[in-house]
């Protein structure tokens, strides 16, 4: 859902990927948790739109966070029980977003805000 004029903004959003939002529109919000387990798992998918993303991981088991395409053991950034990845202007990304959780299945948090 789109927040219109969003209070306390005066100025053009712009998105990790330098698109400039000219409608004025806000920014849209998605909210939703992904189950991931022994595998790799597309999260995020490319977006040029993208204004950041917040990955939580609220379960057991220790899972991988990988900027890119596939997400393996041991690679990118792990992710503890409780903890989160952030993707903003200081770490900015706008390409896909993996996942890997070592055992057994997790429930990972995915929120992302976007340009409409």
């Amino acid at each position: 859902m789109p927040i219109v004029r969003e209070s306390g903004h005066f100025g053009k959003l712009v998105s990790l990927g330098g698109i400039v939002d000219e409608t004025g529109r806000g920014r849209i919000c998605d909210i939703r948790p992904q189950a991931c387990g022994m595998t790799s798992v597309q999260i995020l998918q490319d977006n040029p739109r993208r204004i950041s993303a917040l990955i939580t991981n609220g379960d057991l088991y220790y899972a991988w966070v990988c900027l890119g395409d596939t997400a393996a053991p041991d690679s990118g950034t792990l992710l503890l029980q409780g903890g989160s990845y952030q993707i903003d202007e200081n770490n900015p990304w706008t390409g896909a977003v993996t996942i890997y959780v070592n055992t057994g299945t997790d429930t990972i948090c995915v929120t992302e805000t976007s340009l409409p």
